[in-house]
């Protein structure tokens, strides 16, 4: 609602907090959702900082961040090191030895290698991946393990030597790159079609870079482009079929986006599955960021189920709510029988 600028996304200084996470991390909850800060002294580069956004990309020892790395390449610079089209072979012995050795001095692999193991570098003060660190220790933050990181590779965004996550997100929210990702990201979701294809692409960055990054205007403008209001038909992924409901439901105040309060039944069952579950995701064209990274735009039987089993499960709730309103305020029932 506040529209800020989406490069406050890799450099705010603070992070959302609420009274419930000092439970699982340390942070400066209070209440409902509201902005504070983490109380282990970490640099803060919003969500680069986020305990829960490298929980879900992970890491262990053998990875060295890596797995982070790209995961940071991909999201914020559509630049996935998978999608590379480098080939290479070398000699595997079964050791990691053998891997790391290739790693420093093999030429193929070296092309990626070399901005991609700085970049790891970066996420050193997050805990790796394993079943005996404790829930408080692999939560937080460590600068003595980060330091350990930095002296066996020092960080640097492509080239670009850094301090911190604070110099990261900098770097990143001043990348051409960062700025174009964003765009694409929203367009290919909204209209369903690749943004390299789209004639307007680097007009819509431009309006994007000069509205300092806010997403109103770069929405409007391509919910009103040509690509947009093209006949072809478009889908609604799992996401956004979950926001209409959303939307519908909270007229009335009986459920929210999340399902967190209130009543609801097996509406709000519904509505959760949607907006958390990741089978559900999956049949309705979207990903679940770990098994199926890319999103379906075209027509399929598992789609069609999962509408019809939401609509079934919220049907009863929609039209309670609906009836409730005044006729002005109905956003379906609105004809004049």
């Amino acid at each position: 609602g506040e529209d800020r600028s989406m490069s406050e996304l890799v450099t705010l200084a603070n992070t959302p907090v609420h009274a419930d996470l000092p439970d699982l991390w340390p942070s400066s909850g209070s209440g409902d959702w509201s902005w504070g800060e983490y109380d282990d002294d970490r640099p803060m580069a919003g969500v680069l900082s986020s305990s829960s956004v490298w929980m879900r990309y992970n890491a262990d020892a053998t990875n060295y961040n890596r797995r982070r790395a790209n995961a940071l390449a991909r999201i914020f610079l559509c630049a996935d090191y998978f999608e590379r089209g480098d080939r290479f072979e070398f000699s595997f012995d079964g050791t990691m030895g053998t891997v790391e050795d290739a790693v420093k001095n093999n030429e193929a692999c070296t092309t990626c290698h070399a901005s991609l193991d700085p970049l790891g570098s970066f996420f050193g003060g997050f805990s790796e991946r394993s079943v005996n660190l404790p829930t408080a220790q692999f939560t937080a933050y460590s600068k003595l393990n980060f330091e350990w990181y930095i002296y066996q590779n020092p960080p640097a965004y492509f080239g670009f030597p850094g301090a911190d996550l604070v110099d990261l997100g900098g770097m990143i929210a001043a990348d051409p790159r960062f700025s174009r990702c964003m765009v694409e990201t929203y367009f290919e979701a909204l209209v369903g079609t690749e943004f390299g294809d789209y004639s307007g692409a680097d007009d819509l960055v431009v309006l994007f870079e000069e509205e300092d990054m806010r997403l109103k205007p770069l929405i409007s403008a391509i919910i009103n482009s040509e690509a947009y209001m093209a006949e072809a038909p478009k889908l609604m992924n799992t996401e956004q079929y979950s926001g209409v409901l959303s939307d519908i439901f909270s007229k009335s105040g009986e459920i929210n986006q999340r399902g967190s309060e209130g009543g609801g039944g097996a509406a709000q069952a519904a509505l959760d599955a949607l907006f958390w579950s990741g089978d559900e995701r999956i049949m309705g064209g979207s990903t679940d960021d770990q098994t199926v990274l890319n999103r379906d735009s075209n027509p399929s039987v598992s789609r069609a189920l999962l509408l019809e089993w939401a609509a079934k499960s919220t049907v009863d709730t929609v039209l309670a709510n609906e009836l409730a309103l005044e006729f002005t305020d109905r956003k379906l029932l609105t004809a004049d029988f």
